[in-house]
């Protein structure tokens, strides 16, 4: 990179999901019988006080919804607050697509008695066009409980809400990959799978296509808050007089909302030159697991747009290996030492293992792909897929320059709506795909523009 950035924020997420896939047919979809639960999510978030974070506190009056910054700190487990109670109860993730966070586009396909079916033009199950996708701008399919696990296999997405500030300056923060000497960095990767073999149970790594077609976005506007958020958070607790405005404003669940100032939507994609499988784009180019192929998201007007000014891309992540094969695997054999195994236990000892023995901290045996510098010069390629050759001539850096998630002012709290998904419109978002839990991590950076 040309500019220096400083880290300013380490985030580190757990996620555990699982999930099995129904394929019905060629185009960039999928569908899911068992959607991809979420069971949990541990984030902690630090910055040696340039940056500081907190979680989002909400009050209800008068049928409003007021949000405002719990105490900023350093470093935060948002498992440990009430207000995220909601992620630990998820139907799961399913297939959607999105360009800006607000328009969300749910697949639909085509049934028996479709006319297109009953003339011959389309066969059931299979994908229907773009423009006849569900349209949500509502967040109808988000946060789906798991009583509702039959809307979910639909189409579901995961969001939560977080606020930064910036005592020290004016910074533009921006997603990085970190410090391999402090084992920081973003990276979104499948967990090794626990597997019975003749000699008793091991952990094994297999396809990763739910990695490979997995996004996280940061929904942002500049906007100051002219509700009376700034008046709860006043009479709060968590106030401090540092702060006299608060800017973000997002909607509420069942209500729609018109750009912001500032609008911003930040599109990260993690192993953007992983493929598990040999796939087809749409337009018929064969895709192998090194080269990196354009994804275009359903923009709000229901057809795929480039999300050049918005996208910044990971280079592959990967687990560590020593004489043992996975770096994970003697802690592994250390989890189980002494117990009584069963037939059929592998789903209990691998959430043994990763929830209650490593406490879901698996940042230490990850390999952390870099980022590539300039996404307006990845997209100045002509080719819908860029070999791995092509990749490399670009070069690699600690975090995209050209994209960034926000502007942060001096002393103003700024709320960010981060988004999960899987993009079904990734070419990797096809084929079978067995139960695969999956981990995130997350590190923002920051400097001067």
């Amino acid at each position: 990179m040309t500019k220096k950035y400083t880290k300013l924020i380490i985030a580190l997420i757990s996620v555990l999901v699982a999930f099995s896939v129904v394929v019905v047919s060629t185009y960039a979809w999928l569908t899911l019988s068992n959607n991809p639960v979420a069971e949990g999510i541990h984030v902690a978030i630090g910055g040696s006080g340039t940056i500081l974070i907190a979680p989002d506190i909400s009050e209800q009056a008068d049928g409003v919804t007021y949000h405002y910054p719990g105490v900023f700190q350093e470093q935060i487990n948002f498992s440990q607050w009430q207000s995220y109670d909601y992620l630990q109860n998820l139907a799961g993730l399913s297939p959607v697509s999105t360009a800006d966070g607000r328009n969300w586009f749910v697949p639909t396909y085509y049934a028996a008695k479709d006319p297109e079916v009953v003339a011959g033009d389309a066969v059931m199950g299979q994908i229907k066009p773009a423009e006849a996708h569900i349209k949500d701008i509502v967040l109808s399919y988000a946060n789906l409980p798991i009583s509702q696990q039959e809307k979910a296999r639909e189409g579901s997405y995961v969001y939560l809400d977080f606020w930064v500030v910036s005592p020290g300056g004016d910074y533009q923060l921006r997603i990085s990959a970190g410090d391999s000497f402090s084992h920081t960095g973003s990276f979104l990767l499948g967990l090794p799978r626990v597997e019975k073999t003749e000699d008793g149970y091991h952990l094994t790594y297999g396809n990763d296509s739910v990695a490979a077609s997995a996004r996280i976005g940061f929904l942002t506007n500049t906007g100051a808050v002219l509700d009376n958020s700034m008046q709860y958070y006043a009479r709060s607790t968590y106030y401090s007089n540092q702060y006299s405005s608060l800017r973000g404003y997002y909607e509420e669940p069942g209500m729609s909302c018109n750009n912001m100032p500032g609008d911003r939507f930040t599109i990260y994609e993690p192993n953007g030159d992983l493929h598990p499988e040999t796939v087809f784009t749409l337009l018929g180019d064969e895709i192998l697991d090194g080269q990196y192929a354009f994804t275009k998201p359903i923009g709000k007007d229901g057809q795929p747009v480039s999300v050049r000014d918005r996208l910044t891309v990971q280079l592959r992540n990967s687990w560590l290996n020593n004489e043992y094969g996975l770096a994970l695997e003697p802690l592994f054999q250390a989890s189980i030492a002494g117990k009584t195994l069963g037939s059929g236990e592998e789903k209990e000892l691998e959430r043994d293992f990763y929830f209650r023995y490593l406490q879901q901290q698996t940042s230490t045996f990850l390999s952390r792909g870099q980022f590539l510098p300039n996404t307006g010069m990845l997209y100045g390629q002509e080719e819908s897929v860029l070999s791995a050759e092509q990749l490399q001539s670009l070069g690699t850096a600690g975090a995209t320059e050209d994209v960034m998630i926000v502007e942060l002012e001096k002393n103003v709290p700024q709320r960010i709506r981060m988004f999960v998904w899987l993009e079904g419109q990734d070419p990797d978002c096809i084929g079978f795909a067995d139960s695969v839990p999956f981990a995130i991590g997350l590190e923002l950076a920051g400097g001067h523009g």
